[in-house]
């Protein structure tokens, strides 16, 4: 890499751990970019994040007809964001006209998602987010919290807020950096609500790209995303908190492009340990019961005990959109007991869960997108229940 060289593209590869799948996402860039882009000077980053494996040793290694660095953030600045937000600064550094990001686990990248990215960025968009067709148990902050917040509150159709591989314009890349409010939860995995939001609060002109399928690493709900749950929620939280008076200048919800075509073909399935989340939240509940009673009304409380401690657990969409804007006014109220206050709300996000994966165990995949959309239109409903309020 020349250090004082400009590109025209940058791309960056957020890594930790990743020796195993990221030759292949390289080798799909690298090669999507020889393909669509062989006339721009561009640049491939894998922006790693203090991996201990041999991810370094394997990336310098991997033979790309495009240039590429491995980069690492500062040592203990351990977090997506951190990764993110260096690879801003060399997008801005190298003067990129546009720059993009995808998953190092991706199993489902082709030279294609390179073109079908950045040509809107090319074209005049400022900000990509991706649509793809997932299994419907994967992306369940997406489905329950991100994507109805960001219809109901956002008013923006956006299906995949969190998706992970985006691509943008150099204004806002430099917006992200210069204007838009960071926390230390952006900094880890509220890095993506962080993007999305933000894209929308500047005014961007934004779209979505239909990628297809999604495949990645399967993340069972039940067992490993509570951390990266609260460092979304939180984000995204403060951002709402942030910006009431732009929220209420929005008042249609709006339907946000979808550009490309992509076959339908169905998603990969995994196992999802459905009585586990229910174990989760009703052990959650008997924990943080003493807070949760403080966070939701009296009889949505009343509610949510009658689950726990009937053994019949249900959140109907209804009653989850209203506890959702109610634990948004209990976070503004006591944002210096933030962590304790998600900590609570985590057992309620398992029981909604469970109550999804109940609803939707017979749909196929388009059904229960058309269910999760439906959800939306509840937040969107109910929106002034929480701005009336804030």
């Amino acid at each position: 890499m020349e250090k004082e060289k400009n590109y025209d593209i940058v791309i960056g590869i957020p890594s930790f751990n990743e020796q195993t799948s990221i030759p292949f996402v390289t080798n799909q860039i690298d090669k999507g970019l020889h393909k669509h882009y062989p006339n721009n000077s561009s640049l491939i980053i894998d922006c790693d994040n203090g991996s201990t494996d041999l991810t370094k040793d394997t990336f310098n290694n991997i033979k790309t007809k495009t240039p590429s660095a491995f980069m690492e953030t500062k040592k203990g600045d351990i977090g997506k964001g951190y990764a993110l937000k260096m690879l801003f600064e060399l997008t801005k550094k190298f003067n990129a006209k546009a720059g993009a990001c995808f998953d190092a686990d991706l199993r489902s990248i082709t030279p294609d998602w390179i073109k079908l990215q950045l040509g809107p960025i090319m074209e005049g968009y400022d900000f990509i987010s991706p649509d793809y067709v997932r299994y419907k148990y994967d992306a369940t902050i997406t489905n329950n919290i991100c994507y109805p917040l960001m219809y109901g509150l956002f008013c923006h159709d956006i299906r995949n807020p969190i998706g992970g591989d985006f691509a943008y314009s150099r204004e806002m890349n430099n917006y992200w950096l210069e204007k838009a409010h960071w926390t230390k939860n952006t900094s880890l995995f509220g890095i993506d609500i962080f993007m999305t939001t933000n894209a929308i609060l500047g005014g961007f002109k934004v779209a979505q790209s239909n990628l297809g399928i999604k495949a990645h690493k399967p993340k069972d709900p039940s067992k490993s995303l509570s951390p990266m749950f609260r460092q979304v929620i939180s984000t995204l939280f403060k951002t709402i908190i942030l910006n009431k008076e732009k929220l209420l200048e929005f008042n249609k919800v709006k339907k946000v492009p979808l550009l490309g075509n992509s076959k339908k073909v169905a998603p990969e399935e995994f196992y999802v340990d459905i009585e586990s989340t229910k174990k989760r939240f009703i052990s959650g509940f008997a924990k943080h019961k003493d807070l949760i009673k403080k966070c939701i009304s009296k009889e949505d409380f009343a509610k949510v005990w009658g689950c726990a401690y009937h053994n019949k657990v249900y959140l109907p969409q209804e009653l989850w959109t209203k506890i959702v804007y109610d634990y948004i006014i209990t976070y503004k109220k006591y944002e210096s007991n933030s962590s304790e206050i998600l900590q609570s709300f985590t057992p309620l996000w398992f029981a909604r869960i469970y109550s999804f994966i109940n609803d939707t165990i017979d749909m196929n995949t388009e059904k229960a997108d058309i269910f999760v959309q439906n959800q939306a239109k509840e937040f969107f409903k109910q929106r002034h229940y929480l701005l009336d309020r804030l």
